[in-house]
């Protein structure tokens, strides 16, 4: 019985490991913005995900991806606006742990039905080091200068997100866009 608590605590400790390491997509609107004037899109004159001298692979890719979500939604690209888009992309080193419990140091027993000595068991504790990657999604009411919605991602950066980058970047604008609950006013 002990045994089958053992694995029930380590099949739910690597269920909660593995929702934790998940795409999390959070969104932020302002109650006091009308979206029902807004009509029109344009992206902010210096955007968050360019270097001060070129415009980003990267802010390529979500330009193109977020046009194409705002224009499913019925807006138009404008030279006069009426919301802005900006970006940001931030990454940051991170540590998790996660501690399971040790087959014992005479785990062997538990293989000839006697189980583990009480006493010998514990739990093994791993290290992870990661990379999370933020990206922000900000809709600014340009006659305003307010911020209006916001759709942040925040997802574990893997190596082949490094090397399909358009492709992520476009599931992530997406995911974003899916908590997006306005169309353009007609």
């Amino acid at each position: 019985m002990r045994r089958l608590a053992q694995h029930c605590l380590l099949a739910l400790t690597a269920t909660l490991v593995a929702a934790c390491s998940s795409t999390k997509v959070y969104t932020t609107v302002d109650p006091d913005a009308d979206f029902s004037r807004y009509a029109t899109f344009g992206f902010h004159e210096k955007l968050g995900t360019d270097s001060e001298d070129y415009r980003s692979l990267a802010t390529r890719f979500l330009q193109e991806a977020t046009a194409r979500e705002l224009e499913a939604r019925g807006y138009t690209r404008s030279d006069t606006p009426d919301l802005l888009v900006n970006f940001r992309l931030h990454t940051q080193q991170k540590l998790e742990t996660t501690a399971a419990p040790s087959a014992g140091y005479y785990g062997y027993r538990g293989y000839a039905g006697y189980g583990t000595w009480g006493g010998y068991g514990g739990f093994e504790t791993t290290v992870d080091e990661y990379t999370e990657g933020t990206l922000n999604i900000d809709l600014v009411d340009r006659e305003r200068n307010q911020l209006v919605w916001e759709g942040t991602v925040v997802t574990r950066v893997t190596n082949s997100m490094r090397e399909e980058m358009q492709e992520h970047l476009d599931k992530a604008v997406t995911g974003a866009f899916e908590k997006y609950p306005f169309t353009a006013a007609r």
